[in-house]
């Protein structure tokens, strides 16, 4: 989580909602300034068959998008 916020003391998080609110694929916004900066997924799916993938599409209406960093 400390990676996810920061360390500007300026960060803003936002619930996404994701998935109709979905409490086993809960997705955060970060803000900094204003600015989106982080997404932070979460997959707490557990399926004893091992089906327990996630796709996220994210979309920033930013086509000017540097660079992606998946951890």
């Amino acid at each position: 989580m400390a990676e996810t916020i920061g360390s500007s003391n300026k960060s803003q998080i936002v619930d996404l909602n994701a998935n109709d609110g979905n409490e086993f694929t809960p997705a955060y916004a970060v803000y900094e300034d204003g600015t989106p900066v982080r997404v932070a997924l979460f997959n707490f799916v557990t399926d004893p068959s091992g089906a327990s993938d996630y796709t996220a599409t994210i979309s920033t209406g930013d086509s000017t998008l540097g660079q992606v960093k998946v951890k």
